[in-house]
């Protein structure tokens, strides 16, 4: 029997796997089996259809939702018997997870409603409609699944102070201690999926705020580049890695990371991950909203604000190592699963009832990380 039952899409988005692994990985912290669900392997049923097309008018479900079938989904979790049930975005939410009588935690991750206002602002104008109206309808639901949810988390900070929850964020395993390189032929490091329409943005940004400082060596790292991202890495000279092992190689090509998204929610994992491997990095305030007020990061303003901060820490090596050697050890601090998981069961009574009933480390040594909610 599996003590936690994650329910989510199965469609294997990088961010949706972070986030199931982190659930992962604190269930094991508590000495807790997790079980993964994916509602995609039960899709709808006609004779369920009048029946959740009423719940999206209610405000109960947010569209996507219609595309699976609770009653298998159910049927399969009563096999599990799990003592706690977290469903992965509002996507995963159903209020008749209720039905099998254990807490239920509707994990939004982030504001999906404020995230798909932000991706309408940068969409044409047909991308645009159907965003805004799936921001609408996500709204309505983030209203409501408090009423129905024992607990409401996300994965950054501000969205989990907006929608009233316990901030629950991802969680990071840093990498050995290594030496970085001593001559990376890298200034800045920018990476993350390059066909994501935030990350585009970003590097449009980058490109136009760095015009002036056409000498600086730009490493962009990632997945699926898109036409765009691959016309600015040929027109500034900048060097494009759509594939490498893990960010700790990066991390031994460039300097500095830098996250200057302008269109952020949740919990930005590339931050997490460069602070993993000791680099020192600039964000920005948006991306910064998504930490805790002691990240050791620098946060920058417009344009002219980011190139002062980027040459005056390319300028200054020991500040560099410094901001760096401090990230890496907040996050093992803070952002580790036995960290993340000492926060949540001190403020999530079922799950500290859950981990009781079963042998596990002490998490007394760990410092719990604060749990941000209303």
């Amino acid at each position: 029997m599996a003590a936690v039952a994650v329910v989510h899409s199965g469609r294997g988005s990088g961010g949706e796997e972070r986030r199931v692994d982190s659930w992962i990985e604190i269930g094991r912290a508590l000495g807790l089996d997790v079980a993964p669900i994916a509602f995609g392997d039960h899709p709808w049923q006609p004779a369920e259809l009048v029946r959740r097309v009423g719940s999206l008018i209610t405000g109960s479900r947010v569209p996507e939702a219609l595309s699976w079938n609770p009653s298998s989904l159910l049927a399969d979790l009563a096999g599990v018997g799990p003592g706690l049930i977290v469903a992965i975005t509002a996507r995963a939410f159903e209020p008749r997870l209720a039905e099998l009588g254990v807490p239920v935690v509707a994990d939004y991750v982030d504001r999906l409603s404020m995230s798909y206002r932000q991706r309408a602002a940068i969409a044409g104008p047909g991308q645009a409609a159907i965003f805004n109206a799936l921001a609408w309808s996500h709204q309505r639901v983030e209203r409501r699944v408090p009423s129905y949810a024992g607990l409401s988390t996300a994965a950054g900070r501000a969205d989990a102070k907006a929608l009233g929850g316990l901030w629950v964020p991802n969680t990071i395993s840093v990498v050995p201690d290594e030496k970085r390189g001593v001559s990376p032929d890298h200034d800045l490091l920018f990476f993350g999926t390059l066909s994501y329409e935030p990350n585009i943005e970003a590097i449009r940004w980058l490109d136009s705020a760095t015009e002036s400082r056409r000498d600086l060596r730009v490493l962009i790292a990632g997945r699926r580049a898109t036409t765009t991202v691959q016309r600015i890495v040929v027109r500034r000279g900048w060097t494009l890695m759509e594939d490498f092992p893990d960010v700790a190689t990066l991390a031994r090509r460039a300097r500095i990371a830098v996250s200057p998204l302008r269109s952020a929610a949740g919990i930005q994992n590339k931050v997490l991950e460069a602070a993993a491997v000791a680099m020192p990095q600039i964000v920005s305030a948006a991306v910064a909203a998504g930490l805790d007020d002691a990240f050791p990061v620098i946060v920058a303003g417009g344009a002219a604000d980011f190139t002062d901060q980027i040459d005056h820490l390319l300028g200054n090596h020991e500040l560099a190592s410094q901001l760096g050697s401090s990230g890496r050890l907040h996050v093992k601090k803070h952002y580790s699963a036995e960290a993340v998981a000492a926060g949540l069961a001190s403020g999530f009574a079922p799950l500290a009832d859950l981990a009781s009933r079963v042998a596990t480390r002490p998490l007394s040594a760990y410092p719990a990380q604060p749990m941000g909610g209303t």
